[in-house]
C-alpha cells in the first residue's frame, strides 16, 4: 500500500474570484481524527493530576483579549484552567480576506507548562474538518493549523500562534493525567452567516464528517461513506458502546445498522474514529440519517442521538488522467481509515499505481525506473485552463517508508463549471511544452509524466477533482471515467464512482 498524505487547497484570500490567476496550494493532509491539543503540567509526574475546570467568563475574556494584542479582534474565546498548574486561552479572529485564527497559550500557574504536542480539530456547520495550514502556498507538507513546537511556557508569559483556516469551530483537546476535556470554540466569519453555537453533550457524544452524500459506486451500489468519531468530553474510556444508524425519508427507511464497541483504540485521546459504508434504497434522493449511540462512561450510562441531512451527489464525467491498466488506492468507497474518507477535500481523490504480479515494481525498490508507473504519460481529463504548475522539485529515490515534509511537483487545471483537476507528484522537468499558467488545454492533451516528487512513498499519480464553495473551502467532487472498463477486453464499462482497491483498464480516447 502506498503510504503518503497529500491534499489540495486554494489560497483563501483569492476565494472571491477564482480564475486563471488562482494559485493552487498543495498541502499534506493527515487523518482528521488524529490526537489534537495535548498539554500537561511539568510537575504531573510528582503531584496528583489536577482536575480541569472552566475559568470564570470574566477572567476568560480579559485574559484572552490581552494575550491577542491590541490589534486583534477576538470573536470567540475560551479558557481552561488547571488548579495550581497552568491555563491556555484561545481566540478566533477573522479578517475579510484571510480567515485568520489565533491561539494564545499562557502559563497562569507557578510551574512551567510543558507542551507535548499540539493540533486543532476544526469544524464547519456540516461536520468536522481536517486541520490544514494554508500559510504555505507551495508546500506539500502538513503542519496542522497550529502545530505548536514542544517545550515549556514560562510562568507569567505567553506564546501566540497564528494561522489561516476556513473553520467555524475549533475543538481543543486538553490532557490531564486523569482524563481529557474537549473545549469547543466558535469562530465567526466576516461576510458569512454566523455559525450555530456548538453545544456538545457531556460527557459522551458522537461527531460526523459532513456533508453526507449518497454516491453511485462502480459495484452498482448507492451508498454513503460515513466517517465520524465517538467523543468522551470529560475524560474516561467509553465502555459497552452500541451504535445504531438508519437512513430514511418520506418514502421509507433502510434497515437499522447496529454495531457494538469502538472501531479504534483512539490513541489514548478523547476521540475514537469509525468508518461505515451504508447503502440506501432505490430511488433515494434526499433525506436524513439518524444515529443513536450509548455507552457507559465512568460508571454512568450515557446516550447520544443526532440527525443529519443526506443528499445525493452525481459524479462528474471526465476522461482518465492516465491510460492502460491501473490500480486505484486510498480513494472513495472503502472503509479503511484513510484521510481520503475523513477529509472532505480529499474524499474523492485517488492514488494511481500500476501493479503486475501483485507488485508495483520489479528490481531495486530504491530506483524510480523499477516502478511500472514511473514515466507514464499524464493527460488532461477535460478542457480547461492551467492555473498552477511546478516541476522543478527533485524526485525521491524509489520507495520511502517514512514520509517527510517536502514539496510536490504538480499541475492544476480549472475547468468549465468552476471545478479543478489536480495532478500531483509529477516527474521533475517533465511538463510538456506550453503547459504553463493561463495556457488552454484540451481533454486528453499530455501534461507531464508520473514521478515521485513531494510527499510520496513511491512513483504514482495522485489525482482529484474539486470545487471551491462560497466560503473558500475545498469540496471534493466524485468522478466517473468515460473510458474506464472492468475487463481487459473493454467490454464492461465502469459506471459510477470507481472503487478504491480495484484495477481498471483506462482505454485511450
Amino acid at each position: 500500500m502506498i503510504r503518503h498524505h497529500d491534499s489540495v487547497e486554494i489560497k483563501p484570500s483569492e476565494r472571491r474570484a477564482p480564475g486563471p490567476a488562482l494559485v493552487g496550494r498543495i498541502a499534506l493532509g493527515l487523518l482528521l481524527l488524529a490526537p489534537t491539543l495535548l498539554l500537561r503540567s511539568a510537575s504531573a509526574e510528582d503531584d496528583p493530576a489536577p482536575t480541569p475546570k472552566a475559568a470564570p467568563a470574566e477572567e476568560t475574556e480579559e485574559a484572552a483579549g490581552g494575550a491577542a494584542g491590541e490589534d486583534a479582534d477576538p470573536l470567540a474565546k475560551t479558557a481552561l484552567t488547571f488548579e495550581g498548574s497552568a491555563s491556555f486561552k484561545t481566540l478566533g479572529s477573522l479578517g475579510q480576506e484571510n480567515f485568520r485564527f489565533q491561539l494564545a497559550i499562557e502559563n497562569a500557574g507557578d510551574t512551567p507548562l510543558t507542551i507535548g504536542r499540539a493540533d486543532l480539530l476544526l469544524a464547519h456547520l456540516g461536520g468536522w474538518l481536517s486541520p490544514l495550514d494554508p500559510d504555505s502556498l507551495d508546500g506539500s507538507f502538513f503542519r496542522g493549523p497550529l502545530l505548536i513546537p514542544g517545550g515549556e511556557v514560562v510562568p507569567g508569559l505567553g506564546n501566540k500562534y497564528v494561522s489561516t483556516t476556513p473553520a467555524t469551530h475549533a475543538l481543543l483537546t486538553v490532557r490531564a493525567e486523569d482524563g481529557y476535556a474537549l473545549v469547543p470554540v466558535p469562530i465567526l466569519h466576516d461576510g458569512f452567516e454566523a455559525p450555530k453555537a456548538y453545544a456538545p453533550p457531556y460527557p459522551f457524544g458522537l461527531g460526523l464528517v459532513g456533508p453526507l452524500h449518497v454516491v453511485p459506486f462502480s459495484d452498482g451500489e448507492d451508498a454513503i461513506l460515513l466517517v465520524g468519531q465517538h467523543q468522551v468530553l470529560n475524560g474516561g474510556q467509553p465502555e459497552e458502546v452500541e451504535t445504531t444508524i438508519q437512513i430514511g425519508n418520506d418514502a421509507g427507511a433502510t434497515d437499522p445498522v447496529t454495531w457494538k464497541g469502538l472501531d479504534s483504540q483512539g490513541d489514548l485521546t478523547a476521540l475514537w474514529p469509525f468508518v461505515r459504508r451504508l447503502p440506501v434504497f432505490t430511488g433515494f434522493e434526499s433525506g436524513s440519517l439518524r444515529i443513536t449511540s450509548s455507552a457507559r462512561v465512568k460508571g454512568q450510562q450515557e446516550t447520544f442521538t443526532g440527525t443529519w441531512p443526506v443528499t445525493r451527489i452525481r459524479p462528474t464525467q471526465i476522461l482518465t488522467p492516465v491510460t492502460g491498466t491501473w490500480q486505484l488506492s486510498n480513494g472513495p468507497g472503502g472503509t479503511d481509515m484513510t484521510r481520503r474518507s475523513a477529509q472532505t477535500q480529499d474524499r474523492y481523490a485517488y492514488d494511481m499505481v500500476v501493479v503486475k504480479d501483485g507488485r508495483t515494481h520489479k528490481g531495486d525498490p530504491h530506483i524510480n525506473s523499477s516502478y511500472y508507473a514511473w514515466n507514464r504519460e499524464i493527460r488532461a481529463v477535460a478542457d480547461g485552463i492551467v492555473v498552477d504548475v511546478c516541476d522543478h522539485e527533485p524526485d525521491n529515490p524509489g520507495y520511502r517508508g517514512a514520509l517527510t515534509q517536502c514539496y510536490n511537483n504538480r499541475v492544476v487545471i480549472k475547468h468549465p463549471g468552476d471545478y479543478y483537476s489536480v495532478y500531483l507528484h509529477i516527474q521533475q522537468r517533465s511538463r510538456k511544452q506550453g503547459i504553463r499558467p493561463n495556457a488552454t488545454v484540451r481533454a486528453g492533451q499530455p501534461l507531464a509524466r508520473v514521478g515521485n516528487s513531494g510527499n510520496s512513498s513511491e512513483p504514482h499519480l495522485h489525482f482529484q477533482v474539486y470545487r471551491i464553495d462560497a466560503t473558500g473551502r475545498i469540496r471534493g467532487v466524485p468522478v466517473s471515467f468515460t473510458n474506464a472498463f472492468h475487463d481487459s477486453a473493454a467490454t464492461k464499462p465502469v459506471e459510477g464512482v470507481p472503487l478504491s482497491g480495484q484495477t481498471y483498464l483506462f482505454r485511450r480516447k
